[in-house]
């Protein structure tokens, strides 16, 4: 075995160089991509944090529900070069290619001086390592301090060292713990490695092992009891890093779960809604007000609930999630590969060769020429294994089994540069017994999976969302367009451009997308009312009846459609029938403050044609609610009061309320206006000039 601890500097310059180089390009070629300049899901979400921590907001107010070191590293970022996206990527680039640089170096320390260059040329050219050091996206550091711990480690396999080196490894795995929480699980197989390792001279004497274990955990505590006491304090609980646990564990072991993701409530999977719909829920199922880690338990105990009384089931699952991590296609959450590769001739190329599909099966050949070795290095393998243990016992995404990348590198990098001598020197057996073992890996690997469409699907489905929010409509029903080109039979694709051409009045399109969307799967609720809207729009008031009972038969209490339906009924005479679904709204969300609600049942009630059944006081009262609700801002809710305070004889504060409306409309530009000014002017008139 080749050992060399000095003249190494040269190749590590060279892989920085080509790892930066490479990282550079593919930056260069995404620039003037539409997802360069936008930030969705994720990225979303921890760029608006960082915005937060960059203006000051350091210390935040509740427990942490996500992981926090990205976002305090994107903030950090931000104070100091400002909001710049380039500047944030540009880092990131710099930090990956530092990875290899350990990677590298963590090779030569564990395997020869060749198998670390091909180790570092490894990681600086695979794809997805390219692909998620350009995003704004954590596994840029998840995989620099996984690095860092494999480098501390590879120092550590033939010298234990001293307290210092094993504070410092502890204080990586924290660094890593706070990125990705679920690699906690290094911690106890370190010190179990350290308590049984064989080092050259000997086990360790009982009293070192337990002073060198006490400074492994010692370091980790160092980093991780600051984030532990800050969600103390802030947040009532201790958490050492993040308080998402049961919900994570949930979505990957129900009855719904696909292996990947699938969020609690369908179209709400962006991390702003992920928090709330796992609070809400939890606390709707128990009845009472849950803490963080009363909901974490809840869902955990969800997830147990089907593990055991549907064990099949769950065996499945599980079976699907092996295959899934282990898989070539790199499944994407919020933006996945295969659409950054369609602008990135860099990263197009990286993926033809270099992916999970082939570094699988070159890191099973690492294990196979170096298994004569495997009492010094078996820490390595057991914490590959234990951490993909932990990604199928959650669910799958590219970015969640990204840690296990610098461990596979390792090994294809010893199978690459040992396996030529491999194959000279070992015997018949030895040799067949690899190469079968290496093709069935390479099979396994790459078995055909309904994936990659999918994730494409993901992605022009969120940037749509996004170039909508943003008011670039025409761009945004390309994206829809083209996810469903990818996955056709979608149905949230068909419900999603229906509702984006419905905003733009193409009503006749919109109702083609939203009847597909509606024979995949016909109990969304959301769509039949959507789908009634456009219908009425249409002057097609019938069919528009039939579709928001339709919506009510799948869901007794959708309060949007009962809603609706009682506007639809109001305005064409069934007053009672309207008041009724008016009144089944407000009891199936008493606690809602949806002021459109309030002023539909108060206008109902103030203009029931049987005089005896007019109840003008509560009529007032929802309006006011509504209007207070809004904070006045609504210039339609104070239109409606005005017009109630008029039929109550309450003439003054009648032409007050439109006065306020009509300045709330032209502030707002809003083209009830005109509407507004009309009934003020007719209120004044009745006033009989007592008011200008």
């Amino acid at each position: 075995m080749e050992k060399r601890p000095h003249g190494f500097g040269l190749p590590l310059l060279a892989i920085f160089t080509l790892a930066l180089l490479v990282r550079v390009l593919h930056l260069a070629a995404i620039r003037d991509a539409v997802l360069f300049q936008v930030r969705i899901g994720d990225g979303a979400f921890y760029d608006a944090w960082a915005r937060a921590i960059a203006a000051g907001d350091w210390v935040g107010r509740d427990v942490f529900w996500y992981a926090p070191l990205y976002p305090y590293f994107l903030g950090i970022v931000y104070k100091l070069s400002g909001h710049d996206t380039l500047v944030v990527r540009v880092v990131q680039a710099l930090a990956g290619s530092m990875t290899c640089v350990l990677l590298a170096d963590a090779g030569r320390r564990l395997f020869s001086r060749t198998a670390g260059i091909v180790a570092g040329v490894l990681m600086a050219l695979y794809a997805p390592a390219i692909f998620y050091d350009g995003l704004i996206h954590k596994p840029v550091l998840v995989a620099l301090f996984l690095a860092l711990v494999l480098w501390l480690l590879a120092r550590r396999i033939d010298d234990p060292g001293g307290v210092a080196a094993w504070t410092g490894l502890g204080a990586a795995t924290g660094g890593l713990v706070l990125a990705r929480e679920n690699t906690m699980l290094f911690v106890p197989l370190l010190l179990l490695w350290l308590l049984a390792q064989r080092f050259p001279g000997g086990r360790l004497p009982p009293r070192r092992s337990l002073a060198l274990g006490a400074a492994l955990i010692a370091g980790a505590a160092l980093v991780l009891a600051p984030v532990a006491t800050r969600n103390r304090i802030v947040g009532g609980e201790f958490h050492l890093t993040a308080a998402n646990f049961g919900d994570n564990f949930y979505k990957g072991n129900n009855p719904r779960s696909s292996g990947s993701y699938v969020p609690l409530v369908a179209g709400r999977g962006n991390p702003e809604f992920e928090r709330q719909d796992a609070t809400r829920l939890a606390e709707q199922a128990t009845g009472r007000s849950l803490t963080p880690s009363e909901v974490s338990r809840y869902w955990t105990r969800q997830a147990l609930d089907f593990m055991v009384s549907r064990p099949g089931d769950w065996l499945r699952l599980t079976g699907r999630k092996t295959l899934l991590v282990w898989n070539a296609t790199e499944i994407g959450d919020a933006e996945d590969l295969y659409t950054y590769a369609g602008w990135s001739p860099v990263l197009w190329a990286a993926g033809l060769l270099l992916h999970m599909g082939t570094l699988a099966p070159l890191a099973l050949l690492g294990v196979w020429v170096t298994w004569r070795d495997r009492r010094r290095l078996w820490p390595l393998p057991v914490m590959l294994l234990a951490y993909t243990a932990s990604v199928v016992a959650f669910y799958v995404f590219g970015r969640y089994r990204y840690p296990m990348v610098p461990f596979l590198v390792l090994f294809a990098a010893a199978g690459l540069a040992g396996a030529a001598r491999f194959f000279r020197t070992a015997g018949p057996r030895a040799r067949v017994g690899a190469l079968a073992a290496v093709a069935a890996m390479l099979v396994f690997c790459n078995w055909p999976v309904d994936a990659r469409d999918e994730t494409r699907m993901t992605t022009h489905w969120n940037l749509a969302v996004v170039l909508q929010e943003q008011g670039r409509f025409d761009e945004a029903i390309a994206e829809f367009r083209e996810g469903l080109r990818l996955a056709p039979g979608n149905p949230r694709l068909h419900e999603g451009l229906g509702d984006l051409l419905r905003a733009r009045g193409r009503l006749a399109e919109a109702t083609v997308h939203y009847r597909e969307s509606l024979s995949i799967d016909p109990g969304r609720p959301m769509v039949r009312t959507n789908l009634a809207l456009t219908l009425r729009a249409l002057g097609q008031e019938d069919e528009a009846i039939a579709q928001y009972r339709a919506a009510l038969a799948v869901d007794p209490d959708f309060v949007l459609a009962h809603f609706n339906l009682a506007n639809l009924l109001r305005s064409r005479g069934s007053v009672d029938e309207a008041l009724a679904h008016y009144e089944r709204a407000h009891r199936v969300a008493p606690g809602v403050p949806q002021s459109n609600y309030d002023l539909g049942l108060a206008t109902a009630l103030a203009t029931h044609p049987d005089p005896a059944r007019r109840d003008v006081a509560r009529a007032i009262a929802l309006a006011e609610r509504a209007v207070a609700i809004t904070e006045r801002w609504d210039p339609g809710a104070l239109d409606v009061l005005a017009e109630l305070y008029a039929g109550a004889g309450r003439t003054d504060e009648a032409i007050a309320t439109a006065r306020e409306g009509l300045e709330r409309a032209r502030d707002l530009e809003d083209p009830r206006a005109t509407r507004i000014r009309e009934h003020l002017e007719r209120l004044e008139r009745q006033a009989g000039g007592r008011s200008r």
